[in-house]
């Protein structure tokens, strides 16, 4: 009788193992995998140039202009784009018209009316904000410049005239505590 009842607890604990075992079983929870997908944000530009209502060709860096004559106004007119899909951005363009005041730049929208904003503290360098709501929107910076009366006199027969260089920049606006911050990301 003593084998029996041995036997008896020991199955009986056995049953009872068994059954925990299946009940810690039936607790047990899993969940499904969250995957993040990220895709990064851009800021794409492009700066071209028309004169007299026509593009510049591919791979050319600018017009030319030969025998100017004083007084007389000249066709160009540099235009900077925001592409479609870009961020919210700061738009910067450096202007260097080296001609000091042989060539007065005409049509001059950087600062009248064109939403244009001079850069405090650094010389020929301007500045909009341009929300994604913009984007794919032509930004002309003046249409034409004009060659200033007194540059040729009798002294001075073969005035030279140096390049106008225009140089466009776009950072992402959001991040950038200033606009100077902003301009010397763009720079880099």
């Amino acid at each position: 009788m003593k084998k029996s009842l041995i036997t008896m607890l020991v199955a009986l604990v056995l049953v009872a193992a068994v059954g925990v075992g299946a009940t810690l079983a039936y607790l047990s929870d899993k969940t499904g995998t969250v995957t993040n997908t990220f895709t990064v944000g851009k800021v794409k530009i492009d700066l071209t140039e028309f004169k007299d209502g026509v593009e510049l060709a591919e791979g050319q860096t600018g017009f030319s202009y030969e025998k100017v004559i004083p007084g007389q106004t000249y066709s160009k007119e540099p235009v900077v784009t925001v592409k479609a899909d870009s961020e919210e951005c700061y738009l910067f363009v450096k202007l260097v018209n080296a001609n000091g005041d042989k060539l007065q730049l005409n049509n001059y929208t950087l600062n009248e009316n064109g939403g244009w904003a001079a850069l405090d503290g650094v010389a020929d360098v301007y500045y909009r904000v341009v929300p994604k709501s913009e984007a794919d929107t032509a930004f002309t910076l003046f249409k034409s410049f004009t060659v200033n009366t007194n540059i040729v006199n009798e002294e001075n027969e073969n005035t030279t005239f140096t390049d106008i260089a225009i140089s466009a920049y776009a950072v992402q606006k959001a991040g950038f505590a200033s606009v100077a911050e902003a301009w010397t990301a763009a720079q880099q």
